[in-house]
């Protein structure tokens, strides 16, 4: 047993099966037995899977094409070498990660598969690791894209009635980052790596509010690895930009580090700040209008600068009067129009206002924490803004698109939406429930 406090200071490999204590009274357990992340890393995944599993199983590939062909085929060749049996599920590129096609892999598993490898992507890795959960079946990992956290958390992102939600599951037995793979993913999805490890202190600063005015339980030193994590993503910037592979490899590691955040938390948190809120709803109204969506990793740092500002702003004001509660019927209609769903299911999305009991002690709440956190807006602010020449930088079009993509009405809509899409309790919830973003629904 060892110390949160050693967290910054153990390597991935290290860190795999250990119990951290913690000041804050929990002991945080890492339940993934092993992680390679290094150049040739896919290597070593029979090893792997023969050390926690045992040899000469039958394995179920799960990947999308991209995927496979980027991992997924040389992975198949080396298990296939090592006596392995092997079958494949291979998903439609233009298919969602929804408990549909979730259910699909699961009606496909073959009976004799005593593990699952899933390669690819969040998409990829969220549909697989549900249905392992629901078979009870152990699952590995082969990561080929940086734009998701989600890939060692003990939870999956999918698809249901419209609206995307949050499903428990269990973190992987073992993850392969192969920088190889990452670096010949392109750009983009390096970029969006970087874009997404850099947003996550606006998550902290959420989580923190939360704290405050609801009394979720926050821990302070996951907090600090998580902006820790933010701030040596922020470093690479020049790095990544000139392609440096070594970078990449910092990179990854940083975004494995804040996904086994999410995964000794046992909750989604960090990946569950307004930016990522605003982030979905982002991703809704471009759907809804037939534009495609950038990477969620883009889409969730364009978030994450874009509300970080909207902070800022709110928490520079004076609330000096008192004002109406936000209308639940208009949200709702609003969400049925944007999801293309019914009013009934988009109404059970809608989170009641606060109760005017609880709204007298937020307030207080509020008042008392204000400049603490307007100060960490301001903060946020600043190393987002110095992250976007990176960003921008790591590839050439990029300059267009950050001006081009999201437009100001996409802005306002998904402004007014995003409180409504997660049950985490955010500084955008809290401006929800003082009536501020009802003028944006229409």
């Amino acid at each position: 047993m060892v110390s949160i406090e050693d967290f910054g200071s153990l390597s991935l490999k290290e860190l795999c099966g250990a119990e951290l204590t913690c000041g804050c009274g929990e002991t945080h357990t890492v339940l993934t037995r092993d992680i390679a992340c290094r150049a040739g890393a896919v290597d070593e995944l029979p090893e792997m899977i023969e050390k926690h599993i045992g040899p000469l199983i039958k394995v179920y590939i799960v990947a999308g094409k991209s995927g496979f062909d980027a991992g997924g085929r040389a992975a198949e060749k080396l298990l296939l070498s090592r006596g392995f049996k092997t079958a494949r599920y291979i998903f439609d590129e233009g298919g969602v990660e929804s408990i549909e096609n979730a259910d699909k892999l699961l009606s496909r598993f073959p009976e004799d598969a005593k593990a699952v490898v899933a390669v690819g992507g969040g998409k990829v890795l969220d549909m697989a690791k549900y249905a392992a959960y629901r078979l009870k079946v152990p699952w590995f990992s082969v990561v080929t894209s940086l734009s998701s956290d989600s890939c060692l958390a003990p939870f999956s992102m999918l698809y249901s009635g419209g609206f995307k939600e949050i499903y428990v599951t269990a973190p992987p037995v073992g993850l392969i980052a192969d920088t190889n793979i990452l670096s010949g993913a392109g750009e983009a999805l390096v970029a969006a790596g970087y874009g997404l490890a850099v947003s996550k202190r606006l998550a902290v600063l959420d989580w923190e509010f939360s704290s405050k005015l609801t009394g979720e339980k926050y821990c302070p030193f996951i907090a600090g690895y998580a902006v820790t994590a933010a701030e040596n993503a922020e470093s690479l910037g020049e790095s990544l930009m000139r392609g440096d592979k070594k970078a990449v490899e910092s990179l990854a590691e940083n975004v494995l580090r804040l996904s086994l955040l999410s995964q000794i938390m046992k909750n989604s948190r960090l990946s569950n700040g307004g930016g990522t809120h605003l982030c979905f709803a982002l991703s809704g109204v471009m759907e809804s209008a037939g534009r495609k969506p950038r990477l969620y990793g883009e889409t969730a740092y364009l978030s994450a600068i874009f509300l970080s500002k909207v902070y800022r702003a709110f928490l520079r004001a004076e609330l000096t009067e008192f004002l109406p509660p936000p209308d639940l019927n208009l949200r709702a209609e609003k969400l049925a129009a944007v999801f293309h769903t019914t009013e009934a299911a988009a109404l059970k999305k809608v989170r009641p206002y606060m109760p005017m009991e609880a709204y007298a002690v937020a307030s207080h709440k509020y008042r008392e924490y204000r400049a603490d956190f307007f100060a960490s807006a301001d903060n946020a602010v600043t190393a987002l803004e110095h992250s976007v020449k990176a960003f921008r930088r790591m590839y050439g079009d990029a300059g267009y698109w950050i001006k081009n993509y999201i437009s100001e009405q996409d802005y306002r809509t998904a402004l007014a939406l995003a409180p409504d899409l997660r049950e985490k309790y955010t500084v955008l919830t809290y401006m929800r429930d003082l009536g501020l973003l009802d003028r944006y629904l229409v």
